[in-house]
This record gives structure tokens, sequence and C-alpha cells, in this order.
């Protein structure tokens, strides 16, 4: 073994020997120390995807749906859009436009400003105005011509290092078949009908995996779909409960249906059970019957809102 007498610091960090014995001609040096990475562990993730879909099934008899799953970041007061104390790119939802209940793009960015101007050049398209005034809404392919065109007028005047929000786009098409796609930094605009549903935000890549490892289908019922993109939010994110929003998209409804609290409760429950560490120190145990219960407030909050609808649309005429 060699002794050292004394040790300073090189030039590339490491400890060399300055007085070794004869016995070790060559200098050593002391492994250097590897600086720990913070793990970031608030990622930002938006969910859309198809429930209910039977392609067999004739269009417009169904229940077919969309689950919308996003962010609390920004929240409307007065009209105001207050920030979060943690400035982060969010994932949100607005609506575009077209048809009865509208089409609406789900996106994930660090200026509002950018989806404004998306909403805007989309809105100026010739053929929405035709289409809010009572003409028949276009295929799915016609909308995703519109959405390209807009994403590629903004990014020309904003400029190509100045415009690079990702966009999900869902709603229903002609025949009240539910239509996601998606848009990117490339402009192109890609549908998702297979496998039924996209993920945005830089938590999308923690976010699939989940996803299929949870088998999620475009014909899974409602309260399945829900619970799976929650699932997977949880997973990507860590942060559900008051910063999340689930948000459910039907025919002939002007506005998402926001999940009340009835479901929010019945999904966190489950969620604190099954998705907890297995051998995590008082793991909670799994509620009884949250299966159909949570069915059960789903189908309620649905004809809730269709009750609603026809009572609305009775005093309109």
């Amino acid at each position: 073994m060699s002794n050292y007498k004394s040790v300073r610091l090189t030039h590339g960090g490491g400890i060399r020997a300055e007085d070794a014995t004869k016995e070790s001609q060559y200098p050593r040096y002391a492994p250097r120390r590897r600086k720990r990475r913070r793990m970031i562990r608030a990622l930002t993730l938006g969910i859309a995807a198809v429930a209910d879909w039977n392609p067999m099934r004739p269009s417009g008899t169904g229940d077919e749906s969309i689950v919308l799953v996003s962010e609390r970041e920004y929240e409307d007061l007065d009209g105001a859009r207050a920030e979060s104390p943690v400035p982060k790119r969010v994932a949100l939802i607005q609506r575009i436009g077209l048809g009865r209940c509208g089409w609406f793009c789900l996106f994930s960015t660090q200026d509002l400003a950018e989806v404004d101007d998306f909403t805007r050049e989309f809105r100026a398209a010739s053929e929405v105005p035709l289409i809010e005034a009572g003409h028949a809404i276009p295929e799915t392919g016609r909308v995703m011509g519109i959405a390209e065109t807009a994403y590629k007028n903004v990014k020309r005047s904003r400029g190509a290092a100045g415009f690079n929000p990702e966009f999900i786009v869902a709603g229903f098409d002609e025949a009240d078949r539910p239509a996601l796609f998606q848009l990117g930094e490339s402009g192109r605009a890609e549908l998702r009908a297979v496998p039924g549903y996209a993920t945005t935000g830089s938590g999308a890549a923690h976010a699939g995996p989940q996803l299929y490892w949870h088998n999620l289908q475009p014909n899974d019922p409602l309260h399945e779909a829900i619970y799976k993109c929650w699932s997977a939010k949880l997973h990507s994110e860590k942060i559900v409960g008051p910063t999340t929003d689930v948000a459910v998209m039907i025919p002939d409804h002007e506005q998402p249906i926001e999940v009340g609290a009835a479901v929010r409760l019945t999904v966190e429950s489950a969620l604190a059970a099954l998705e907890a560490p297995v051998f995590a120190p008082r793991r909670p145990r799994e509620p009884q019957r949250w299966r159909e219960d949570l069915e059960q407030r789903v189908e309620d909050m649905l004809q809730e809102t269709r009750a609603a609808d026809e009572e609305r649309w009775k005093n309109l005429r």
C-alpha cells in the first residue's frame, strides 16, 4: 500500500498524490463526486380520450362521449385569468367553435396569448361562420385542415421560435361521431382514432405507458375511461386533486360537463388505495362497491345534464 503525506486539488477536480512512496510511481486520483440532479415531479399533462364508442352502432343513437383531463393553473375571475403561484407549462381547455356542442382544444403552453391567437385564426376561417350560421358541420378531415391552416398562420406571424404550443382538438363530426386529432411543432394534424386517446405536455411520456397498461379503449364505458385517465395523471404528475379538472363532452351540449364532487370523491378514494405502494405503511383500504358507485354517479351526472338541456330548450320554444 502507498502512504501519502500530502495532497492537492488538480485542475481536473480530482485529488493527486503529491508525495508517494517508491512503490507507487504514478499519480493517483480520487473519484469525482457527481452532483445529484434535482428531480422535477410537477409535470404538466392533458389527456383526451373517447368513451362508449361503438362503430357498429348507428351514428347519433348512442352515448358516445369524450373525456378531457386538464389542469387548473388558471381560473376565470370576473372574466380575467389569474396565474398560479407556480409558473409552468399548463394544460387547459378552450372552446374554438364549430357546431352545436363545439370543438375544443386542449393545449400545453407557457403563453396563453398563443392559444388566443390560434383560436382567433381558427374562427377566422371562411367555413366557420357558415357552419355556425346553421350549415352542416364538416367532416373531421376538413376540421383538421382548418386547424393546420390556423397553426401555420400563427406560427408565421409570431415567428418559428416564438410559437411552440401543443394542441389536442376534440369534438363531434357531422354524424355526431367523436373525433380527436393532435397538432404539434410540425403543424401537421394527426388523427388519434387509434388508440382513441391523446396526451399533451411534459408528462405525456409518463401517461402513455400508464394508459396502455390500463388498456384504455374507445369502447370503454365512460366511468372506466374517467378512472383510467385520472390514474394516468396521478402517476405522471403526483398532484391530482384540486389541480386537476376532468370534464366530459357529449353531443348536443354546448360546454364540457365538469365532473362533480361526488365523482371526484369516488375516484380519488379508489386511487388512494389502489395506486398506493404495496408496502406503504397505513395503506388505505379499497372502498367497497366503488366501481358500482362510480358508474351510478357518472350516469346521474349525465341524466341531470340532459334534463337541464331539455328544460332549457322548452323555455326557448
